[in-house]
């Protein structure tokens, strides 16, 4: 694993996933400092349509795309649950979600609950091909 993966991996343990992507006050990065930004999402759902409620993954897109341009020193992450919840989810199997995780370049994501609403070899052979994912207590049932 290379060193940005670890300090990414540090991060996301190290509860970094609280920072907002969102915020309203965030700092102008100022030429005499390096800034590294560091922007969360999470509980996407598969939410890839805007319906006044969630941005949907062209706002979302376009947000963090903003803010990179913004902040060059920056790392995006998921703290999960990212593929199922919506409509549009359900019939794609959230397949476009590797197109916007590559558009917003998604270093990593935690697994969360919803990750395994498909089964455990969707997370295997699909959702974790995409980006890297990291966990703490999950453990395999034996029967």
């Amino acid at each position: 694993m290379g060193l940005k993966k670890q300090f990414v991996s540090a991060i996301l343990l190290g509860s970094a996933l609280t920072a907002p992507l969102f915020a309203q006050d965030i700092a102008t990065p100022s030429s005499s400092i390096d800034t590294l930004a560091i922007f969360s999402f999470n509980d996407f759902h598969g939410a890839f349509a805007s319906d006044g409620i969630t941005p949907g993954a062209a706002r979302l897109v376009q947000m963090t795309q903003n803010e990179k341009q913004r902040y060059p020193h920056s790392i995006v992450v998921s703290g999960g649950d990212n593929f199922s919840g919506s409509y549009f989810s359900k019939i794609t199997k959230g397949e476009p979600i590797k197109e916007m995780y590559e558009a917003m370049d998604v270093e990593m994501s935690a697994i969360g609950n919803h990750e395994f609403d498909w089964g455990l070899p969707y997370l295997v052979d699909t959702a974790t091909l995409n980006i890297p994912h990291v966990a703490a207590n999950i453990t395999e049932e034996k029967k």
